[in-house]
């Protein structure tokens, strides 16, 4: 248990301990018809957002831009949080999704783990049977690592791990991936760990670079917007209530420009995806795990 956040388990404890009374407290005392309805509905919607909800896996086509005069298809994941909630099961489903949509390139703007990289980081082993380019930056989970060798002792072993399955790190660096077109991407930049100025030092057309970044705020550093920016970090909220409350990403997550907390932001020219893991809890309501296909073909009017 060592290994596992103490909110993690928190609301763990709190979501098995409401499993576990409902039906108790159904079959020991006398209650009425009714009551008995409201809490199996009760009790039906819980074992809903914490067990089934987070499983299902969306695959959701949005079309974009091209990147300068280049078209592109883009898989883009975030947040995978492998741990005590995801594993290797569940993301061989995704590389299977994956590769069956054969995206030009891959793109995960961090927060790889939910826990230590000593004991979860083998569960991302699949992602490397993706059948495409692969590119990463880290997120604000992957530098909360802590193993004996000091703070960044863990995000060195994610790191390590990572490059070990194929996938290629963009660490406040960019790379011509072809000619012409550049990926640039940021380490985490909730925590401060990003240089957006030495990102893209190399890169000739800002306008015309995609841009790999953990969380939307990173808008606010912008002096030139890039042609494509991505990011991950909020979940989409991970909790809505439609018609309502849009989301609680504030709450959750910590962002400080609310409004990006899921979706395209044309002005921005930036994606914000809900990722495909949870953290804290591993509830998701009325915000599906999502791998995000990018088709940037369109014209620019």
């Amino acid at each position: 248990m060592k290994h596992i956040p103490w909110p993690v388990m928190v609301a763990e404890f709190a979501g098995w301990g409401i499993l576990f009374v409902i039906p108790f407290y159904v079959l020991l005392w006398d209650v009425s018809f009714e009551t008995t309805m409201m809490l199996c509905a009760g009790w039906s919607f819980w074992a809903w957002i914490h067990f089934i909800a987070p499983r299902l896996l969306m695959i959701r086509h949005i079309s974009l831009p091209k990147i300068g005069k280049h078209s592109l298809k883009i898989a883009l994941i975030s947040d995978l949080h492998a741990g005590p909630f995801k594993g290797e099961r569940f993301f061989k489903r995704i590389v299977k999704r994956i590769n069956e949509q054969k995206p030009d390139i891959v793109l995960i703007p961090g927060d790889f783990l939910l826990g230590t990289a000593e004991k979860f980081a083998y569960k991302l082993e699949p992602l490397k049977n993706i059948e495409a380019s692969v590119f990463f930056t880290l997120g604000n989970h992957d530098h909360w690592l802590h193993l004996p060798g000091g703070r960044e002792a863990g995000s060195e072993l994610l790191r390590k791990t990572l490059q070990g399955f194929g996938l290629q790190e963009l660490n406040n660096d960019s790379i011509e991936w072809r000619p012409g077109l550049w990926i640039a991407g940021i380490d985490d930049n909730y925590h401060g760990f990003d240089d957006l100025k030495k990102a893209l030092k190399k890169v000739p057309v800002v306008e015309e670079a995609i841009l790999l970044a953990h969380s939307p705020d990173i808008v606010d550093k912008f002096e030139k917007i890039p042609g494509l920016t991505v990011c991950g970090h909020t979940h989409g909220g991970q909790m809505a209530i439609p018609w309502l409350i849009r989301s609680i990403p504030e709450a959750m997550f910590n962002i400080a420009r609310s409004e990006f907390v899921c979706g395209w932001f044309p002005h921005e020219r930036m994606f914000v995806t809900m990722g495909v893991g949870e953290s804290a809890s591993r509830a998701r309501w009325w915000v599906c795990p999502e791998i995000a296909i990018l088709d940037c073909t369109e014209e620019k009017s």
